[in-house]
């Protein structure tokens, strides 16, 4: 079954013109947060949450066993959102008592 022709556009189909009064920052927004929402959903449903790749956590031996190093590396939170690391980061690390 085809879609019937009206002028140059075929109705059903998302055209690049838009609906009238719709600025092309709208259209782009809301093409935009669809396209993160179903990326999210799919992130949540077939990986889950939590890291992904990277992310070891090392201490640093320079400062006595007193920082923790991250490595690169990519996590996803509950919302199935990305969390990426591209380079080493330093974290204050906790001792065994909580201080």
């Amino acid at each position: 079954m085809q879609a019937p022709l009206t002028g140059n556009v075929i109705q059903g189909a998302m055209s690049l013109v838009g609906h009238p009064g719709m600025s092309v920052a709208v259209r782009l927004t809301k093409e935009t947060l669809y396209q993160n929402q179903k990326r999210w959903m799919l992130n949540r449903l077939v990986l889950g949450t939590g890291v992904v790749c990277g992310l070891g956590v090392d201490v640093d031996p320079q400062n006595s066993g007193m920082i923790l190093v991250v490595q690169p590396g990519v996590a996803l939170d509950g919302l199935g959102r990305e969390g990426c690391s591209s380079c080493p980061g330093l974290s204050e690390s906790v001792s065994a008592n909580g201080q």
